[in-house]
């Protein structure tokens, strides 16, 4: 597991929009390194590959649990990402919520505002 940890980790591809997964591999590398069995919890996945932000923990070796109301995402999770559990809601104080779903699926929403 090791060398998969420097192999992925000296790539300069980010599944995340911003790169937020590789700022997390490199705040979390000891814990990581340390740990075979770490579990990560994605509240509003979307896509299990492009802008993702535990894509790149997946390609480690590591699983979790892959939160979002879109239900086209269920099927594409099982197929991408079959060792992670993915569930199919939302998350909020509120029940029961209204969601808006867009062409572009990032956009979507509970909030139409935004």
């Amino acid at each position: 597991m090791f060398g998969d940890l420097h192999k992925i980790s000296s790539l300069s591809h980010s599944y995340s929009l911003e790169g937020e997964d590789r700022i997390a591999l490199s705040l979390l590398r000891s814990i990581i390194e340390g740990h075979d069995s770490l579990f990560y919890v994605d509240i509003g996945c979307n896509n299990p590959t492009t802008g993702n932000n535990t894509k790149l923990f997946y390609d480690l070796g590591k699983r979790g649990l892959c939160i979002d109301p879109i239900p086209s995402l269920q099927s594409i999770y099982k197929e991408k990402r079959p060792k992670d559990n993915f569930f199919l809601g939302a998350v909020g104080p509120e029940r029961p919520i209204e969601f808006f779903i867009f062409e572009d699926n990032t956009a979507s929403s509970a909030d139409i505002e935004q």
